[in-house]
């Protein structure tokens, strides 16, 4: 009955080994994006296709990943990663990742977030299996719903390539 009681008071199981690593996120919201603050030291720009292609994975799949930010000595919450997707859809409720960080914190994680996701490198036999996969859901969209033309060329495309 005591282990009961304890898990409940405590919900990491017994032998899980807890990280070396400070959890910084203090909690997850649900808010405005219109309400959230730009971060003014914000040094990523969007170009129009990268704001295209994000409006598409949106309207595909919809919101899969929560923005970043950091709670201000007033109570508003400043982006720290996520400018374009609180920009694409300023009246929309999006999940933030509130952040226990300082100003000096935030600024390096501005700088280094999406840095070190392109240093990764790429498994090609994986890529050409999650792309023919991908390809295939795509045909069956096509056929269950209209799409344009540019898009329904692109998979006939990749789809007669890859075959």
């Amino acid at each position: 009955m005591q282990d009961r009681e304890d898990e409940l008071q405590n919900p990491i199981p017994k032998n899980t080994v807890v990280s070396a690593f400070r959890d910084r996120i203090r909690e997850l919201r649900r808010v405005k994006a219109a309400d959230l603050r730009p971060n003014p030291k914000n040094w990523r720009k969007h170009p129009k296709v990268q704001a295209d292609a994000l409006r598409g994975v949106l309207s595909e799949i919809g919101q899969a990943d929560a923005l970043l930010v950091r709670e201000l000595p007033d109570g508003t919450l400043m982006i720290i990663d996520g400018h374009l997707r609180a920009e694409t859809m300023p009246d929309s409720i999006v999940a933030v990742l509130v952040l226990d960080v300082t100003e000096e914190e935030a600024d390096k994680l501005l700088l280094t977030i999406d840095p070190l996701a392109t240093m990764a490198e790429s498994d090609p036999e994986r890529m050409a299996s999650l792309l023919k996969t991908a390809v295939r859901l795509f045909q069956d969209i096509l056929e269950n719903r209209s799409k344009s033309a540019r898009v329904r060329r692109l998979c006939q495309f990749e789809f007669t390539r890859e075959t």
